[in-house]
């Protein structure tokens, strides 16, 4: 089987960028992850190149879409609701908080997909999205991936 070249691979028309979780408690100093101890250094640096390289994706026309992990008790699945009765709260993103809330950028809505477990293709409209979009090529970046 051919192998697709990489202008083609990158070509815009059947591309996606996908940045997963730039959220208060994985990214933010006041975060959860901060709160335990997490060293987030690396954090805003990695977001002082990603918010560029977000804008030059969107300039290329090159569909970026966002997801936003939040942990709401009513959405979990049975393994995560017994992980997280154990201790009787949530580990991070808990809807009662800001940790759920976007870090340093701002999404259009309509381009951000909740996830409710750590798969961020557990979304079945992010599937949908990218099927009708035709993408063939996805570009991840973000945090706790």
């Amino acid at each position: 089987m051919p192998t697709m070249p990489l202008a083609e691979k990158l070509n815009p028309k059947h591309t996606a960028l996908l940045v997963i979780d730039i959220q208060n408690d994985f990214c933010s100093p006041e975060g959860l992850l901060a709160k335990r101890g997490r060293d987030l250094s690396r954090i805003d640096p990695m977001i002082d190149k990603l918010i560029p390289f977000i804008a030059s994706a969107t300039k290329a026309k090159i569909l970026t879409l966002y997801t936003q992990q939040v942990y709401d008790w009513d959405k979990l699945n049975e393994r995560q609701r017994e992980q997280y009765s154990l201790d009787g709260r949530f580990v991070n993103c808990d809807i009662a908080t800001d940790g759920p809330k976007f870090y340093r950028i701002t999404p259009p809505a309509d381009k951000v997909f909740m996830k409710y477990n750590l798969n961020a293709f557990s979304n079945p409209n992010l599937l949908v999205t990218l099927e009708k979009n035709n993408i063939k090529t996805l570009i991840i970046t973000g945090v706790d991936s």
